[in-house]
């Protein structure tokens, strides 16, 4: 997160606004008048309005290259959902996903969103219910999609040095349950917990957490896909 990024309370109703960052402490302007100094724990990205502000943006005027640009729109070819590219390394690009996570992906992942080719789609569509946006790019129902939250340390906080072991692990736990209760909010099918093999203590802790929840059921996730690193929850 930056200076003026929107954000929301982690253990609170409402949020507010960036404004001075501090090597894991922040001052905010809350919405409801105060300004205060947070610890990074316990605020999380105004996901709607960081994807809100990304679409805005124009894009940029350097290219990755065939209208892979900076801002440009992407969908995942092997999950549901979409985001924007905000980065390009050696590990492929940087995509800012529909809920404020940054994750890389190779360019053999993604499907480059033709605004062009989408108008033209659309008009077809309108012309002839036969030729459907669907079509150019299958896109499961709300309720059939897959919410996946990594749970790295390093992927939730720009700076964990001062933080002992126990403070991020419950940190991390925070988060997940978290991201389990908006996923329900938003009619998600499932969650794929990505919480790396380490020496298990994550994901024991995980484990713990949701048997404590109600009205859902959780599991390994695909061994082929995330070995054994990750747990897979779905909603009853």
């Amino acid at each position: 997160m930056e200076i003026g990024d929107r954000f929301v309370f982690l253990n609170e109703l409402g949020g507010g606004t960036i404004l001075e960052l501090d090597r894991g402490r922040i001052l905010v302007a809350a919405d409801d008048g105060r300004e205060l100094w947070v610890d990074q724990r316990e605020i999380l990205p105004d996901y709607e309005k960081l994807s809100e502000s990304v679409s805005a943006e124009p894009e940029v005027a350097y290219s990755t290259g065939h209208g892979w640009v900076i801002g440009a729109t992407v969908r995942y070819l092997n999950e549901p959902g979409e985001g924007h590219i905000v980065g390009e390394g050696d590990r492929g690009f940087l995509v800012l996903d529909e809920d404020g996570f940054e994750r890389w992906f190779q360019k053999s992942h993604l499907v480059l969103v033709d605004s062009t080719l989408v108008d033209e789609m659309k008009s077809s569509q309108t012309e002839n219910k036969d030729r459907s946006f669907r079509s150019y790019n299958p896109r499961p129902k709300k309720q059939s999609q897959v919410l996946e939250v990594d749970l790295h340390i390093h992927e939730l906080l720009e700076f964990d040095s001062h933080l002992s072991d126990h403070e991020k692990l419950m940190h991390q736990l925070a988060v997940a349950r978290h991201q389990i209760e908006k996923a329900r909010r938003g009619h998600y099918k499932k969650v794929i917990l990505i919480h790396g093999v380490g020496k298990g203590v994550l994901k024991e802790q995980i484990h713990e957490m949701l048997r404590g929840m109600e009205r859902i059921e959780f599991y390994d996730a695909s061994l082929q896909k995330y070995g054994t690193g990750a747990t897979e929850v779905a909603f009853r």
